[in-house]
């Protein structure tokens, strides 16, 4: 269960769980979308998706919240299905609100930064309901001690995203230094191009992938700076591994994370990387110096400072692609969807 097919990070997991589970496993699988939305990843005909024929946002959120617990109980009577797992703070308590009292297992799965507010009604629903379901899937350490000192959960698995291998040696690569993520206020993608323009590195360029609210804001942004014309907006794409090989540095400025997708990929296409250590996550993939640059959260200047030393050093830059590639190996899609299918299984 999940809000909807779009582009995003937990909609590529849902996705290639989804996928894989009835490639590799062959199950039944069907995807219960809580929203109206596209679908924008590759989905097997097998996998069955069902979406809502109302839209959440024509009612006040309680009258919403209701309508679309019916429709998830109704879908479910109707599946009788063996497990349900559930992505997402915000939906996870009324999945198992839908499911009390039917034959079923429960699992959740949190994909944000742990801690963070879904609003005062769903934190309390979550505070409740939490405890109920029959496992717990979180993507880093940090958010397993936070589930684990705030809440009496059954079970709690540590078990990040699939990272596909993206590497290809035959494209070519450029000076180009990467930004890929939503154009929202804690990816702080206007951090990224004030220090791009304060190094102004004249043969480089920096790329950004996404869209979101702030997409406009950065675009004049960067419109009003001398190194402008060298700062590309490329929106949304279909083939990312194309743009991940076709640069050499990737610069991720997130300060609130669940599980850096992004970076992750990045890692898997042998780019340098350098981010900031925000919770959660980074930390988790990059060992400070020997596979990118971790830096304190929010220090613009050490930042400045070690994105000017990955443009100016090409061995630096190669050992850390090696090395990160190497890293995220423990993330390949089918051992991460093992793992998530022996924990509902």
């Amino acid at each position: 269960m999940t809000a909807d097919l779009g582009p995003g990070g937990t909609e590529r997991v849902v996705s290639i769980l989804a996928n894989k589970f009835v490639e590799n496993y062959s199950v039944d699988v069907c995807i219960i979308c809580l929203v109206q939305g596209e679908v924008f990843y590759q989905i097997n005909p097998k996998v069955k998706i069902l979406r809502p024929s109302f839209n959440y946002r024509n009612y006040p959120k309680f009258i919403s919240y209701l309508i679309t617990f019916f429709y998830v109980r109704k879908k479910l009577k109707l599946l009788k299905p063996t497990s349900i797992l559930s992505f997402g703070g915000r939906y996870n308590s009324l999945c198992i609100l839908a499911s009390l009292g039917l034959t079923v297992k429960t699992y959740i799965s949190e994909r944000s930064k742990p801690g963070i507010s879904n609003g005062f009604f769903i934190d309390f629903l979550n505070m409740i309901f939490y405890p109920l379901a029959d496992g717990l899937i979180v993507q880093t350490k940090q958010a397993n001690d936070f589930f684990t000192k705030h809440l009496k959960i059954k079970r709690i698995k540590v078990i990040g995203n699939p990272v596909p291998d993206l590497y290809d040696p035959a494209i070519e690569r450029r000076n180009v230094i990467l930004n890929v993520g939503r154009f929202i206020q804690t990816k702080n993608q206007q951090l990224l191009i004030d220090i791009f323009d304060e190094i102004n590195p004249v043969a480089w360029e920096l790329w950004f992938v996404g869209q979101g609210p702030m997409l406009n804001f950065c675009k004049e942004k960067a419109s009003n700076l001398l190194s402008g014309k060298r700062i590309v907006f490329l929106d949304k794409i279909s083939n990312v591994k194309e743009i991940y090989n076709s640069a050499k540095v990737f610069a991720f400025t997130s300060t609130s994370e669940g599980f850096p997708n992004a970076l992750a990929e990045a890692m898997s296409a042998g780019l340098a990387c350098i981010s900031f250590d925000c919770v959660a996550g980074p930390s988790e993939l990059i060992e400070d110096e020997f596979n990118g640059f971790l830096v304190k959260n929010f220090d613009t200047i050490e930042f400045r400072n070690k994105l000017n030393i990955l443009i100016q050093s090409p061995l630096i830059r190669e050992n850390f692609a090696k090395n990160a590639m190497a890293t995220v190996k423990r993330y390949s899609e089918n051992k991460i969807v093992d793992s998530f299918y022996k924990f509902i299984n």
